[in-house]
C-alpha cells in the first residue's frame, strides 16, 4: 500500500489560486518585474552608501597570517599555551602588513596571575623585500590575548 502526498508551491508576489487555470491575478508573471526592481534597489543602495566616501582601491586586503617558526622551550611549560596565543596574534598582524614568516628569537615569560603570563621577546619578521626585528610584549592566557604590542 502506498501513501502519497501532493503539494503546490508558489513564490513571488503573484497570487495563486489553486482552483483557477490562470493563477496570476494580472494575467502574467510579476516575478521578473520584482527581481528587476530588487536588483535596481540594491544597486542604488550601494551607490548611495558609497557616495561621499574616498575609496582606496590601490591597497590590497590583509594577507594570510605569517608562518610561525618558534622553539617553545624559551618559556616554562605552563607559559607555552600563552606563548602560542601571542605568536598567533603576531603572525596575524605581520601577515596583514605583507609579512610571510615570523621567527621567535628570544622570549621570557612571567606569570602575572594564575594562568596569565606576560611574555616579552624578539621576533624576526620576513617580508618579500626585507627582514625586520620586532620586539614584542604580550599578556595572554591559554584562551586568548589580553594585550599585544610591537615595541619600538
Amino acid at each position: 500500500m502506498s501513501q502519497s502526498c501532493r503539494a503546490t508551491f508558489a513564490y513571488g508576489y503573484g497570487h495563486y489560486y489553486p482552483d483557477r487555470e490562470n493563477n496570476s491575478s494580472s494575467g502574467g508573471s510579476n516575478t521578473a518585474l520584482i527581481i528587476g526592481g530588487i536588483a535596481v534597489a540594491a544597486g542604488l543602495a550601494a551607490i548611495l552608501s558609497n557616495s561621499g566616501k574616498n575609496i582606496d582601491t590601490s591597497s590590497s586586503s590583509a594577507g594570510p597570517p605569517a608562518a610561525i617558526s618558534a622553539d617553545p622551550n624559551w618559556v616554562q611549560q605552563a607559559a607555552r599555551p600563552a606563548l602560542n596565543q601571542c605568536l598567533t596574534r603576531a603572525a596575524r598582524d605581520v601577515g596583514a602588513t605583507g609579512g610571510t614568516r615570523i621567527t621567535l628569537q628570544t622570549a621570557a615569560a612571567s606569570e602575572i596571575e594564575p594562568g596569565a603570563f606576560q611574555i616579552g621577546g624578539t621576533l624576526t619578521a620576513q617580508y618579500p623585500d626585507s627582514t625586520r626585528e620586532l620586539p614584542m610584549l604580550c599578556e595572554a592566557t591559554a584562551d586568548g590575548v589580553d594585550q599585544f604590542e610591537f615595541k619600538s
